[in-house]
């Protein structure tokens, strides 16, 4: 890690993954910032690619700047320039305020700042869930980026970075500014340029599979239950209905209520065995769910646990409601679950970071749509959040209107923040979508992409078995 105060800016490159994307509006106003203030963050640049600070070079570029501010990293994975970028755009935005970081009194211009004279008057401020992250990549990595300060000593922005520095005792690489640039610092270092949008990105589907979790000891040492299934599916079903688990993931609950006496079906289109899709096996699945419907038609109930969350597009998500739809009778039950976008921003911040597991995420960036993405294992992977109006419109436009919304615990939700982690619906198909659109979102469902170019190619099998769609009454 090396930092150098001028760097020529002809010499950097973009990252083709960059998912910040920003209005000519907002880029007027980073070019304003750029002539009030120059350059007061450094760019984070690895073998020559930015790999935070796109914007904000291509500002300096259009207002004529020849140099500037760097940190170069040494080689780095994609997976961890990734995470760079993401995290570097979040800690831009944080709470100095709350935080109250302080330096000694110093002269303007770039200074380094020891870790021992780093002061933090708040460190329970809110936001821990992000300084954990710039935690781990300091600890991984050394200091990488940098905090903007008064002359009288106080850290103005990226107080969340300057913090972690000094708990990890590393020294911080700091902008001072003139006491008469307060009000316009502050203006511009804290508004939001540009949004997330993962539109550019590759959709590699079957890399949602990956986050399926090991359901009744499926792989653990503890019987992980789905609370789709206990509060929401178990209480409502009953041994004489046709129940369809789809997106059953590993299948453990279609095993237990299957050996429990219930008539469940479990369709998985990204089922692994030994690390890979089974193909086969799959196709068997569809075989067996397709001679259900020619042979007595439509499901009464169809559960779709934990799937709305792992969407990696609108599109999608709406095709998996249509499908919902589709396979259950007119009148019967659709209970469906996600994930909660008011947790998730709760969580972010929270004033402690205290995680259940050592795997989870550890910081999501939610685009227009309340899509995160993240890069693991050589892929792009997806995440789906929802409010409870998000949520009363789906179901309301692909299901009907007659449904009840609970929380993780089963407590039926009125309106109001959702305050756990996840939420599901238990709804009457109403089946208020057109015969054209449901059939669109079977097409999509059944012929999801494969590795290798692959497709499951099911689309004409499953709409001509489903009975309403050839004009008869289910």
């Amino acid at each position: 890690m090396m930092f150098e105060a001028s760097y020529p800016i002809d010499r950097l490159k973009p990252a083709s993954y960059n998912p910040r994307r920003i209005s000519e509006t907002e880029f007027s106003k980073l070019r304003e910032s750029i002539r009030a203030l120059g350059a007061v963050k450094p760019v984070i640049v690895s073998q020559g690619t930015i790999i935070a600070g796109h914007q904000r070079t291509k500002a300096m570029r259009a207002e004529g700047l020849e140099n500037t501010a760097v940190h170069l990293l040494g080689p780095v994975s994609v997976t961890e320039e990734i995470r760079f970028n993401q995290i570097h755009n979040g800690s831009d935005l944080d709470e100095s305020d709350e935080l109250k970081v302080r330096v000694p009194a110093m002269d303007c211009g770039w200074q380094i700042v020891p870790a021992r004279e780093i002061r933090v008057g708040n460190p329970l401020a809110r936001g821990a869930v992000r300084r954990k992250e710039i935690l781990r990549l300091l600890a991984k990595h050394g200091p990488w980026g940098g905090a903007v300060a008064l002359p009288d000593g106080r850290v103005i922005s990226s107080a969340d970075y300057a913090a972690c520095c000094q708990q990890l005792g590393m020294p911080l690489h700091l902008m001072v500014i003139g006491a008469d640039l307060e009000d316009v610092a502050k203006r511009y270092l804290s508004a939001s340029y540009g949004v997330y949008s993962y539109d550019h990105l590759p959709r590699t589907t079957w890399a949602q599979a990956l986050a399926q979790m090991n359901r009744l000891n499926g792989g653990g040492n503890r019987e992980l239950r789905s609370r789709t299934y206990e509060h929401a599916v178990l209480p409502h079903v009953t041994k004489k209905e046709r129940i369809l688990d789809f997106g059953a993931g590993k299948l453990a609950y279609v095993k237990r209520l299957s050996a429990a006496g219930y008539q469940i079906r479990g369709l998985e289109f990204y089922l692994q065995r030994n690390g890979k899709i089974a193909f086969g096996e799959v196709q068997r699945h569809i075989d067996r769910v397709l001679e259900d419907l020619r042979t007595h038609g439509p499901y009464d109930v169809v559960v779709c646990d934990s799937v709305l969350n792992s969407v990696d597009s609108v599109a999608a998500e709406e095709a998996v409601l249509l499908t919902l739809s589709a396979l259950c009778r007119k009148g019967g039950k659709v209970i469906f679950s996600g994930r909660s976008l008011d947790s998730e921003l709760t969580r972010l911040n929270n004033k402690t970071c205290v995680e259940k597991t050592h795997t989870r995420r550890q910081v999501n960036f939610l685009d227009g749509e309340r899509i995160s993405a993240i890069y693991s294992r050589g892929v792009w992977r997806y995440q789906k959040f929802h409010g409870i109006e998000h949520i009363r419109e789906l179901t309301e436009r692909f299901i009907g209107k007659r449904y009840e919304i609970r929380d993780a615990e089963g407590r039926e939700l009125k309106s109001g923040p959702i305050r756990t982690t996840g939420w599901s619906v238990v709804a009457i198909n109403e089946r208020p979508s057109s015969a054209e659109d449901l059939e669109k979102g079977l097409r999509f469902e059944f012929n999801l992409p494969l590795p290798g170019g692959k497709r499951y190619g099911r689309g004409d099998d499953i709409v001509a078995a489903v009975p309403w769609l050839r004009g008869e009454d289910a």
